[in-house]
């Protein structure tokens, strides 16, 4: 995170920061309530699944719960995420909004995949997590890099989201 935001200073500049920040603060006090209970809940049943032989199929019911109870509230941010901070926050808000309408399709899959990289540490290979770590680095610097040429933070915030979605 240190990396995005200095880089997001050098590209942009902090008031862009800020309402990154900002919007990014809104949509996590949620979604890592929800991500903690799911960790909390997936992580011994996987354990025994992984023993069992029936880790993947638990993975696909995690899965598709999970996206039938997230679609609905993000899919709300993603279409009127600008309208939401203006009604909340006040009109000064609306870049903070447009960031959060983009943000929150990144934190849809990585609530929907979470489970994922907790099965991925039962099933020991804490390697995996140190290449999704390393991509994460490169992806942030190469999609603020691309958004800084041509000053556009939003598009450096679609091709960061889009990176992460991958």
């Amino acid at each position: 995170d240190i990396i995005l935001s200095l880089s997001i200073v050098y590209y942009f500049n902090e008031k862009v920061l800020g309402y990154y920040v900002f919007s990014l603060l809104i949509l996590s006090v949620p979604s890592n309530l929800l991500l903690n209970s799911i960790t909390d809940a997936f992580q011994p049943r996987a354990a025994i699944a992984k023993h069992e032989g029936k880790h993947v199929k638990l993975l696909e019911k995690v899965y598709i719960r999970l996206v039938s109870l997230t679609f609905f509230p993000f899919i709300i941010i993603v279409l009127f995420g600008n309208t939401l901070f203006i009604v909340f926050f006040g009109a000064n808000w609306i870049e903070a909004g447009i960031m959060a309408q983009i943000i929150a399709v990144r934190m849809f899959f990585s609530i929907v995949f979470s489970p994922t990289f907790t099965l991925v540490n039962i099933m020991e290979k804490q390697e995996l997590d140190l290449y999704k770590r390393l991509f994460i680095i490169m992806a942030t610097l190469v999609s603020i890099f691309i958004g800084g040429i041509y000053n556009d933070f939003y598009l450096a915030l679609i091709l960061l989201t889009t990176l992460f979605c991958i």
